[in-house]
């Protein structure tokens, strides 16, 4: 008895199932979703890089599930297409996986859309799978994908623009120094050419200026008028005869302030001027010199 308990566990140990043994059945039933999910990538089949296949889904003849596989030799940019023939008449999903069958991307078919896309991915070199289920009705459908390098020469030297040495995007190619005979970014100076004759060119000859002297003409301030940013608004009287010289730009000086005032207009003999000082400062000063330069 002992004997024959040992011979059935080591049928099952082996994995073999004899009939006549109870609650054996075959081992396709005992696979977990992960078992069933590796033995159909398993028979996937191969679609090259930028070619495509045409196949067939039937749930109808039991050809409900169908696995493709594609390998990607390194680093690059790769996309998968699927277009149906008759999408009205089938229903299901896409599903776009990695190489350990990590869904990537999942799509639910559309009866009235014929052509799927996923979204493309920065892949790494190794194995990606699609898998085509249909859950009812049948199609004829192709498969196809696309897979684009980086652009290596691109990515370490970037255009330069003619005659500079930065890029368009302001920055500068990657080994290259400035532009030779410069390093400030300005405009290069250019010297002037040297005089033919050999001698220098002859210094440059200021007209003099007509003697002139400055003569004084005595005022008196009539009225003062606070402004309010500062200062004073002030009605002088001016007397002499040479009263006409007085005009506006004309500056002079409070006698025994000390504060200038400089002339704003001029009527008859009496100008508006304006002084820094205040009210209060020039209450107690009357007299007004003005120096004016007149030609000799």
């Amino acid at each position: 008895m002992i004997a024959a308990q040992r011979s059935v566990l080591l049928l099952v140990l082996l994995g073999l199932c004899m009939p006549t043994v109870g609650g054996c059945t075959s081992s396709g039933s005992n696979l977990s979703d992960g078992d069933i999910l590796d033995r159909r990538r398993d028979g996937a089949l191969a679609v090259f890089i930028n070619r495509k296949v045409t196949d067939k889904l039937s749930a109808p003849d039991g050809d409900s599930v169908d696995w493709k596989y594609c390998d990607i030799p390194r680093a690059g940019q790769v996309q998968v297409a699927v277009n149906f023939d008759t999408p009205e008449r089938i229903e299901g999903e896409l599903v776009f996986r990695d190489g350990y069958g990590s869904v990537i991307e999942r799509q639910r078919l559309n009866g009235g859309r014929s052509f799927y896309q996923f979204a493309p991915i920065q892949g790494i070199r190794g194995r990606y799978y699609v898998e085509l289920a249909a859950n009812s009705g049948a199609s004829v459908y192709t498969i196809g994908v696309l897979f684009e390098e980086p652009d290596l020469g691109t990515f370490f030297t970037r255009p330069v623009s003619k005659g500079s040495g930065a890029d368009e995007g302001g920055g500068r190619r990657i080994g290259v120094g400035p532009p030779a005979g410069g390093g400030g970014g300005g405009a290069k100076k250019e010297r002037p050419p040297e005089d033919p004759t050999g001698t220098e060119p002859a210094p440059e000859v200021k007209t003099p200026e007509p003697d002139t002297e400055a003569i004084s003409i005595s005022g008196t301030i009539r009225r003062m008028i606070p402004l309010e940013n500062g200062g004073s608004l002030l009605t002088i009287y001016v007397g002499g005869n040479n009263a006409e010289l007085v005009q506006a730009g004309t500056r002079g000086t409070i006698n025994g302030l000390g504060a200038g005032v400089t002339v704003r207009r001029r009527s008859g003999r009496y100008v508006k001027a304006f002084s820094k000082a205040e009210t209060e400062a020039i209450e107690s000063y009357k007299a007004v010199t003005f120096r004016v330069k007149v030609k000799q």
